[in-house]
């Protein structure tokens, strides 16, 4: 009896413990685009706007929610931002990308942040 609560004991305590792993891009592998502005060109509308987006996966593989976060963050951020109907773009963008592991679940989640500059005329 001993023996079976010790092993549930250690199950219990190992599928509380996870892992954590941060992804970068290699900055040689992204394409970019260079645009020069002048000071009178543009003004800063907000500064460090966010949006976060997260998805849980069964077993490492069985999306429990929508997989697209990359896509939803951006989304959310654009709408943040203003960008539908104005002539503005998002500039100063980082990303952050986390995974955290389980025994049996996984969840990833992006946050993205920028600046919104709005272009004068």
């Amino acid at each position: 009896m001993a023996a079976i609560r010790l092993a549930l004991a250690g199950l219990l305590m190992s599928s509380m413990v996870g892992c954590v792993a941060y992804n970068s891009q290699d900055p040689r592998s992204a394409n970019f685009t260079e645009i020069v502005l002048k000071e009178n060109d543009f003004l800063v509308q907000e500064s460090h706007i966010s949006s976060s987006a997260e998805c849980g996966y069964i077993l490492g593989s069985i999306p429990a929610g929508d997989p697209a976060i990359y896509g939803k963050a951006l989304t959310d951020l654009r709408k943040k931002g203003g960008l539908d109907d104005r002539p503005r773009m998002l500039v100063n963008m980082t990303e952050d990308f986390v995974s955290t592991n389980y025994i049996f679940f996984k969840k990833d989640k992006v946050t993205l942040t920028a600046d919104v500059i709005e272009y004068q005329r």
